[in-house]
């Protein structure tokens, strides 16, 4: 039996706060659709798996750098009423830096999941959150 939507987000979010990049990207669909309708420090639309990872690779190691770590998260995942395969999810990751400052970082995704792999995810975030990771060392 596959997992439900709201379990392979629970499974997204699990691996984050691992920090298993590996394992998180094992959900995801080989044709998976991310977009990042605010971003300005990636693309907007990203179209494959193997494109989703070059452009976030950078990123994770630019924050694997800083020395950011995740140390707590907060959340509600909600059912679509009208479509069993999509998940809408408001969470909050806290964030902490070595140099002890945290940040509190808001999130909403839209998740659709198709044969239980991530087949599309629209994530809305705070455009200027990374300079906080940037700004650090």
């Amino acid at each position: 039996m596959l997992p439900t939507p709201r379990q392979v987000f629970e499974k997204q979010i699990d691996c984050l706060r691992r920090a298993d990049r590996e394992s998180q990207l094992e959900l995801y669909a080989e044709d998976l659709i991310y977009r990042f309708p605010f971003a300005t420090d990636r693309e907007q639309q990203i179209v494959g798996k193997s494109h989703f990872v070059r452009v976030m690779t950078p990123l994770w190691e630019q924050a694997d750098a800083a020395g950011v770590k995740l140390v707590g998260y907060r959340g509600d995942v909600h059912q679509s009423a009208d479509d069993p395969e999509v998940v809408f999810a408001e969470f909050a990751f806290e964030i902490a830096m070595p140099d002890g400052r945290k940040r509190e970082i808001d999130f909403v995704q839209r998740m659709r999941i198709s044969g239980g792999k991530i087949a599309s995810v629209t994530e809305y975030f705070a455009p200027t959150v990374r300079a906080f990771f940037t700004s650090a060392s």
